[in-house]
């Protein structure tokens, strides 16, 4: 026996599907890490651009959590973007907040609202690369523990996805005198045993 779903319901379900499929769209944002890996001598600096992508979504503000391993790197900066915020931010509620040597936070936002186009900087991340030739480290973001996430203009909170980076401090080359000398070692000890094996 087949049973035939009246169209109403069918209908409502379609309804209910689109809904939250615009609901959820709606509040859908990301901020990430560019470039995604970074790398230079230990001694040197390495800077990443704190990227976010919140589509048509305004928000009242928020901030992110930046953790890494401080036997690698060391916090140098942050800077705002200058073109950031449009209309623009209310400086008064920026969050520049060194809570360690391994958790920086940065946070932003406006009682009236920040409408956030897509892929625009935020802000720079500067670090100090520290860590032995060849150590590298995660830097990952999250939404902010002490100063919470992201929120809507309804006060409802935006779903963020953070993407991260990675700091590498590259590895010391070796000179290229080194392997020419290595090079004559070798020669001047072959020439020697054969000298050796001419008088044995």
């Amino acid at each position: 026996m087949i049973h035939k779903t009246p169209l109403i319901n069918v209908r409502k379900i379609l309804v209910a599907i689109g809904f939250a499929l615009a609901t959820s769209g709606a509040h859908a944002a990301s901020i990430s890490l560019d470039p995604v890996s970074g790398t230079g001598p230990q001694g040197s600096q390495v800077t990443f651009n704190l990227i976010e992508n919140f589509g048509s979504t305004s928000t009242t503000g928020g901030a992110t959590d930046i953790s890494w391993n401080p036997s690698v790197l060391t916090f140098q900066s942050f800077a705002y973007d200058s073109g950031f915020g449009t209309p623009p931010r209310d400086t008064g509620y920026d969050v520049h907040d060194l809570q360690s040597s391994s958790l920086f936070s940065a946070g932003f936002g406006n009682f009236g609202g920040i409408a956030l186009s897509t892929n625009t900087t935020i802000g720079h991340v500067t670090f100090n690369l520290v860590g032995n030739p060849g150590s590298s480290t995660d830097i990952t973001l999250r939404d902010s523990a002490k100063w919470s996430g992201f929120w809507d203009l309804t006060g409802a909170p935006i779903s963020v996805s953070y993407s991260g980076a990675t700091a590498t401090v590259s590895a010391v080359p070796v000179p290229a005198a080194v392997w020419l000398f290595g090079s004559g070692l070798a020669g001047l000890f072959g020439v020697a045993r054969r000298s050796m094996k001419r008088c044995a």
